[in-house]
């Protein structure tokens, strides 16, 4: 991924992967229709981009997704 220059660092992926690691562990596992909702009241967001950040914390193995799909971290 590349981080643009022109790009505000809120509307980052990397910025919007730090607000769901801190929601997550505030609630320690939550759905992806809480968590959305609980992201959406800390700043306007497009669920395309919620889904990209879940999906890169998936990735980096900080984030779990279990048989219930709930998400809860690894670390």
């Amino acid at each position: 991924m590349r981080m643009l220059n022109d790009l505000h660092p809120t509307d980052s992926i990397y910025y919007l992967g730090y607000i769901l690691l801190k929601v997550i562990k505030e609630n320690t596992s939550c759905s992806l229709e809480s968590l959305y909702n609980a992201v959406k009241g800390v700043f306007k967001v497009r669920f395309s981009s919620f889904i990209l950040a879940l999906d890169w914390l998936y990735c980096l193995d900080a984030i779990n997704y279990d048989v219930e799909g709930l998400v809860s971290l690894c670390i």
